[in-house]
């Protein structure tokens, strides 16, 4: 997992949810990864990445405290700050993740929130 770039972690958690696997050490590999990288400069987790790995989370139902928090944080920053355009698709996948696992973050439930009102 440490050569793993973004795109090809989220693809690889998206990969295995599709077809509702869950190796949780897989996966846990993943979100060991992806926390390193959320928040990096350089090849940080684009709004799709973030939607990517809840939505694929979600539909495996892997539950990562830690992770899921990392990307509430990231999504949060992201929304609320308009550094990047969050698309409805990626939103509603997002709410639809959090829902799913019973992740009741309030700070990222009023940015998701926040286009819409």
């Amino acid at each position: 997992m440490n050569q793993f770039q973004t795109q090809g972690l989220t693809n690889t958690a998206w990969s295995m949810a599709t077809v509702v696997y869950l190796d949780r050490p897989l996966f846990d590999a993943i979100a060991s990864r992806a926390m390193s990288r959320i928040h990096c400069q350089a090849d940080g987790f684009e709004c799709q990445d973030i939607a990517n790995l809840a939505w694929a989370c979600a539909a495996v139902l892997y539950v990562d405290e830690p992770l899921l928090q990392s990307l509430s944080s990231a999504a949060v920053t992201n929304i609320l700050q308009h550094s990047r355009t969050f698309r409805p698709q990626e939103m509603s996948s997002i709410a639809w993740s959090i829902a799913v696992i019973k992740f009741p973050d309030a700070p990222l439930l009023a940015a998701l929130a926040s286009p819409a009102i």
